[in-house]
């Protein structure tokens, strides 16, 4: 497999890969766009016994288009777009293993969950310069073993014009994971335990009371973890800023939802240990209560 893109739900993807990592190479590309963190630190632990040398090029990423599966047809790869969004992708650069060595920082996981996540991981991520994690990082990747797959796929992928997809750098991904983290954190348990669509969080005062309860713990995790990772302050991650935003999308989406609330009532297994999960986690290193 040269190129791989995997866009199943946070939970599913190791099983998944189980199945087909022996397919991969060094110079093949995964690019992973799913909601939640952790998923990276899982992979390298599971599947490459955290070698940078022997996983394949990989990118993360975020998306805001909206679609969902129609009903009464067979194919499950028939969907309706439902919303026109962006889709932002980062290279994971492969000097990690090296990084965490010098750290001497080890993996922390948790028994309440099955993902595993290493913090220093993050941090070699998040503490280069911009030009380091831009084109530079592009070009060494793609140059570091011939026949890599990762400069064409990421050429052929940006050429998409209805896809709106960019290649950034992985210090401005990680603010995004981070914030969609907080807001995926609020909306999806809050609508499923309210039993209600988005719109609900705006006008239920209990779910109000709980979701900025939420917001002021995250924004302490938020900061400690982002001074951690060698970030700037910014305001992106307040506690007052969280509420907006999260409001401004229960705006835009009132209609619909959640997809932790559709999940519980088919008794599907939920993405909340990649969610609430990894603040909890965060909390716990940090020493911030998150009950």
């Amino acid at each position: 497999i040269q190129r791989l893109i995997v866009t199943t739900k946070a939970h599913e993807i190791s099983n998944s890969f189980q199945k087909i990592f022996y397919r991969l190479s060094p110079t093949s590309t995964v690019i992973i766009i799913s909601r939640g963190m952790g998923i990276y630190e899982e992979l390298m632990e599971k599947f490459f016994s955290k070698n940078e040398n022997l996983r394949p090029n990989i990118l993360l990423g975020s998306s805001t288009h909206l679609c969902y599966g129609m009903k009464n047809v067979n194919s499950p790869f028939d969907i309706f777009h439902s919303g026109v969004g962006g889709i932002d992708i980062g290279v994971i650069p492969r000097r990690i293993e090296r990084n965490i060595k010098n750290l001497g920082i080890s993996t922390f996981s948790t028994s309440t969950t099955s993902t595993s996540t290493t913090l220093a991981t993050l941090a070699t991520l998040t503490t280069s310069t911009d030009h380091e994690l831009s084109t530079s990082i592009l070009e060494k990747e793609t140059n570091r073993r011939e026949g890599s797959s990762l400069g064409a796929t990421i050429k052929a992928l940006t050429q998409i014009k209805e896809l709106q997809i960019r290649c950034i750098n992985v210090l401005s991904l990680q603010n995004r994971l981070l914030e969609n983290l907080v807001i995926n954190s609020c909306i999806n348990p809050l609508t499923t335990i309210f039993n209600m669509r988005n719109r609900g969080l705006l006008f239920n005062p209990g779910a109000d009371r709980v979701l900025k309860a939420l917001c002021n713990e995250s924004a302490q995790i938020m900061r400690e973890h982002r001074e951690y990772l060698g970030m700037r302050p910014s305001n992106r991650f307040g506690p007052g800023r969280l509420v907006d935003a999260i409001q401004q999308i229960c705006q835009e989406t009132s209609s619909r939802k959640s997809d932790m609330l559709k999940d519980a009532k088919r008794r599907y297994i939920t993405e909340i240990d990649y969610l609430n999960g990894y603040l909890v986690k965060l909390g716990k290193i940090y020493g911030i209560p998150t009950p």
